[in-house]
């Protein structure tokens, strides 16, 4: 068994060759160190102290896989490593459940397969209204095509993350968001930039995903405290005409459509996400995230699971903990 630490040219063609979960990119994007299996199949993943925490799932062939997750539990074991799994696919989560994980939904993430007329109809309406409100204000969109241009315009986004992170009262998240200095125009993204006035006002990168339904990940998004509604909607909107068709993926939001889980699962950690989906606004204003992404009609709503040994405390405050949410 070896473990490399994987560079965004190893991730790629990594990715390329058997990732199936969406928010795969994200090692890609943060760079996650790779375990690469006798079998064949790699697994990332990084670490926080004892903890390791895996994201995407195996990549690699079918076969492959039930032996790279063995392989890789076996490895955190002797290095006395406590082992966790986020954002697998289900046949992902139902292989650890057997190898005695528990799997305990933290939220859902939502995908869109869109094409030339997808703003069409009544389950539309709510964004073809925000498009025309941001169109009444006078929002300009611009594609940024080329680093000078993004290098250029980087003072201004910066001032708008600096914004939108007071607004919100957050931290910047660690490992299951993509860093913004990771991000440059080019083949993998897209950035497109809201103007009002000249100024700019809001952004959207997206970012090209692999997989079963490869397409695209809306990614970061901001705006400024002041910015009016309207202008992420015409934001996606130029995106996909632009595109043409495809899937884009919106992504993961904690503590909403929460189901009780199929799988082995902590009782107590069922209610207690149960309890801060009910009361969205406690920990994170995870309704406005959903109602904004139930908005563009997704086709899929898939359950997200936290799959871990042990102590169900101590593992999601792990991974709190590596993430900066706490």
């Amino acid at each position: 068994m070896i473990r490399p630490q994987g560079t965004p040219d190893d991730w790629q063609s990594v990715l390329d060759a058997g990732c199936r979960h969406p928010l795969g990119v994200l090692l890609r994007l943060n760079n996650a160190t790779q375990f690469r299996s006798r079998s064949g199949g790699t697994i990332g993943y990084f670490e926080h102290g004892r903890h390791v925490i895996s994201i995407g799932g195996v990549v690699g062939r079918a076969k492959d896989r039930p032996a790279a997750i063995r392989e890789f539990v076996a490895w955190a074991d002797a290095q006395r490593l406590l082992p966790s799994f986020v954002h697998m696919p289900p046949d992902d989560t139902e292989m650890l459940t057997k190898l005695g994980f528990r799997a305990d939904q933290l939220g859902a993430s939502y995908s869109l397969r869109f094409g030339e007329k997808q703003l069409i109809g009544s389950q539309y309406r709510q964004v073809r209204r925000k498009i025309a409100h941001g169109q009444r204000y006078g929002f300009t969109i611009d594609r940024i095509d080329n680093v000078q241009d993004y290098r250029a315009m980087r003072p201004d986004l910066i001032e708008i993350n600096q914004q939108w992170l007071k607004q919100k009262g957050a931290k910047h998240l660690r490992h299951l968001v993509s860093s913004f200095d990771s991000i440059e125009p080019g083949g993998e993204h897209r950035i497109y930039v809201a103007r009002l006035d000249g100024r700019p006002v809001s952004y959207v990168v997206f970012s090209r995903t692999y997989g079963e339904n490869p397409g695209w990940f809306h990614n970061l998004s901001r705006r400024r405290a002041d910015c009016p509604d309207g202008s992420m909607q015409m934001i996606v909107s130029r995106f996909m005409e632009e595109i043409g068709a495809g899937w884009l993926h919106f992504g993961f939001t904690p503590l909403v459509d929460m189901i009780k889980p199929e799988f082995p699962h902590s009782q107590v950690f069922h209610r207690i996400a149960a309890f801060l989906s009910k009361h969205g606004g406690i920990v994170y204003p995870a309704r406005a995230q959903r109602q904004y992404k139930i908005s563009w009609a997704p086709d899929r709503i898939t359950p997200e699971y936290f799959a871990y040994r042990g102590n169900p405390l101590r593992a999601s405050l792990a991974l709190l903990r590596a993430t900066n949410s706490l």
